[in-house]
This record gives C-alpha cells, structure tokens and sequence, in this order.
C-alpha cells in the first residue's frame, strides 16, 4: 500500500513530532501548516484569503523586515526557500481549482463549502496514495470547544470569522462519509486522542487509531 499522512491542524495532532514521519509517506498539509514544519510534501488551501497568506510569504525577501523576521526565527528563511522553490517549480503548493472548493454535486445539489482537510484526501488519492493516516481532524470529537479547536487559533488569518462552528460538524461527517464510500478501495485510519469520546464512522474502509498507538508505530 501507498502511505499518505493528511496532517489536519486540529489541537490532537500537537502530540506527534512531524518530523518523525518524514520518509514513511507522503506528507499532506493545509493552510498554516508551513508556520510550524516545512518538511511537507504538499500543501493545500482552497480559502482565497489564506491562498494570499501563503503566496505572501514567498515574497518576504523585498521587505525590509525580512532579516528581522529571520533572527526571531531561524527556521523562516529556509521555510521561505521551500515555499519559492515550490510555487516556482515542483507544485508542492496546491491551490485546488475554485468547482473543488465545494462538496461535490455527486452528494448534494446544496454544495456546502468544503475543508482543505478533505481536498488534501482527494490530491493524496489522485497520487495514488490508498492508506491515508488522517490527523487532526477533530470535527469528529464529541466536545463542542475541542472539535473547532485549532493549533493556529488567533494567527494570520485565524480570526473569529473563520473559526469553526460545532453545528457544521454533522455536515463534514456525513460529507466524509460519502467521500469515503466513494473511494472505497481506500483505506483510511483517523488518528485520535486516547480515550476520547469521539463519532463512530459507519464506512466499511475506515479505522481509527489513538494517537499514543501512532506514536508508536511511526516512532513520532
């Protein structure tokens, strides 16, 4: 099987060290993830102000602040070079075209907008990729605070107008489940909290995993 991480930027995925999983798969991850690891091998927003964040990044180097920015953080100018080499060369950076920006019409003619999580999923199947460990994703936690929790809360582009609401979170689990149905030569294992009170997914190519057991597995 071909191994895909879709790293989520839910607060459960905090535990693992990323750089652990570099080298035993394909490495999926959305929106801010560059701000905390640059070892991606993918990265995906479909959020046209967040798609502007990202593309902003890549031209620090014309700004005065550019040398500031990097003594307070010695990690950017090598995130920079990944993100120019990326964007000026190898795709590594995904901005999936405005029709996948949404649910499919396949599940409803409504087409509530869709999540970079999922359209990370959809660019790991397109690779060819049909084990897909799933991390942070905690629209499925059962908590109301802890399911629209997010490592970048109050960040660039984090704000409360984006910040996610607990009463969509029936709409991305029957969307996940369709998805997962439809790819159902996939196999997909959702990384989770130790002991969390979490929702039951009823596809037949799904499993879950805590995340002291993925630590584990992955020496992460």
């Amino acid at each position: 099987m071909k191994t895909a991480f879709i790293l989520g930027n839910g607060v459960s995925r905090k535990p693992v060290n990323l750089n652990g999983l570099v080298g035993q798969g394909t490495i999926f991850g959305c929106n801010a993830l560059y701000r905390e690891f640059d070892n991606y091998d993918y990265l995906i927003s479909i959020d046209p102000t967040f798609q502007a964040i990202i593309e902003s990044y890549a031209s620090y180097r014309e700004f005065n602040n550019y040398d500031y920015l990097s003594s307070i953080n010695p990690k950017f100018q090598a995130i920079i070079e990944r993100l120019d080499e990326a964007m000026g060369k190898d795709d590594r950076i995904i901005f999936p075209p405005q029709d996948e920006c949404w649910e499919s019409i396949e599940y409803s003619p409504n087409r509530r907008r869709s999540n970079a999580g999922m359209n990370a999923m959809l660019e790991a199947i397109r690779r060819e990729h049909d084990k897909l460990y799933c991390l942070g994703f905690d629209f499925l936690l059962n908590d109301p605070v802890a399911s629209t929790d997010n490592i970048f809360k109050g960040q660039e582009g984090y704000g409360p107008e984006t910040h996610a609401n607990a009463n969509d979170n029936v709409h991305r689990v029957r969307y996940l489940e369709w998805f997962m149905r439809k790819y159902s030569l996939v196999n997909f294992v959702f990384v989770l909290p130790d002991n969390a009170n979490f929702t039951a997914l009823t596809a037949k190519n799904v499993t879950g995993m805590y995340v002291s057991k993925f630590k584990e597995k992955f020496n992460a």
